[in-house]
């Protein structure tokens, strides 16, 4: 499953550097959507987004409970398995502005990424990422620029590191 995870960390980062290269930091990494659809030399990319966001949630499926039986709790909690898997919808309702897209957008990527962090904890008693997690997003809301862009890219971060461990121990 480490493969998995490395894919994970891979296609987060060359999109994510990418980004960050051709136009800064952004407001968010959603926005990204809106930078590539508008660069003319780019127009080839429009839909990079949306991959971008299925290439990252699928993976999740192999990090559920059925890949680390002897890991698990007794419980069979689905949060690793189908709840990341909305960051799919994330990316599909890419175009965010919009008011019904908005509200898809943004309800995908929160349940993910709060899923994310309960399976870990809920189902492998790993809890160390949500705590970090949470004392970095607050350093990052007092403190930094960006916030969104950075809050993203931290809570990504810890979510992978604890897939990391969970395929390490």
């Amino acid at each position: 499953m480490i493969y998995i995870t490395a894919f994970q960390v891979l296609v987060f980062v060359t999109y994510v550097s990418f980004i960050w290269k051709r136009f800064g930091v952004l407001n968010s990494i959603s926005e990204s959507y809106y930078v590539l659809s508008s660069d003319s030399k780019l127009l080839s990319l429009n839909g990079m987004f949306t991959i971008f966001c299925i290439l990252i949630s699928f993976p999740f499926f192999f990090h559920s409970r059925e890949f680390h039986p002897e890991l698990a709790t007794e419980q069979d909690l689905t949060f690793l398995f189908f709840l990341p898997m909305l960051l799919s919808f994330t990316g599909v309702a890419a175009d965010f502005k919009r008011e019904i897209s908005n509200v898809i957008h943004f309800a995908a990527v929160s349940v993910a990424v709060i899923s994310a962090f309960a399976g870990l904890w809920l189902q492998y008693s790993i809890n160390f990422p949500a705590i970090a997690c949470i004392l970095v997003t607050v350093l990052i809301l007092l403190f930094g620029k960006h916030k969104i862009w950075w809050i993203e890219i931290n809570c990504f971060s810890w979510i992978m590191l604890g897939l990391i461990y969970l395929c390490l121990i």
